[in-house]
């Protein structure tokens, strides 16, 4: 199964949803910009790291040379952990943005691509999972 279909559309959505992103910040006034970029700086940071920490302990548990069951167990567990993480940090996104008071049809706007972009990734990930688990049994023909 071929993974860069699916790659190319989970890229086209991610930068669909960044540009949708960036054109609706000009609604917002200079006070509310720097609102936004204050309090989701470092909350950007940590999404990434989360992220990096996940795919690290992948890679230890990939190094154990896992029997085929195992790896599948784990690739489901990843995926599951991955797409938790998303859900997690959309939300968290969605309450801080709430919580310094920024309009109501920005935070709608956030609401409805947050879900978008997590959907995708989960989409995305569950056809990884699913492609990894058809090659390893042998199943592409």
């Amino acid at each position: 199964m071929n993974t860069l279909i699916p790659l190319g559309i989970f890229l086209i959505i991610q930068m669909t949803i960044r540009h949708y992103n960036q054109k609706a910040q000009p609604t917002l006034s200079v006070e509310d910009k720097a609102k936004l970029l204050d309090q989701l700086s470092g909350f950007y940071l940590q999404q990434m790291l989360s992220i990096v920490v996940l795919l690290l302990a992948f890679g230890v548990f990939m190094y154990l040379d896992p029997s085929i069951f195992a790896m599948a167990v784990g690739l489901f567990i990843y995926v599951a952990l991955i797409g938790l993480s998303s859900i997690y940090n959309q939300r968290m996104i969605v309450k801080k943005l709430s919580s310094i008071n920024l309009p109501d049809g920005y935070i709608a706007h956030r609401k409805k691509f947050s879900l978008i972009q997590t959907f995708s990734l989960i989409l995305f990930l569950t056809w990884i999972l699913g492609s990894t688990i058809w090659t390893m049994h042998g199943l592409n023909g």
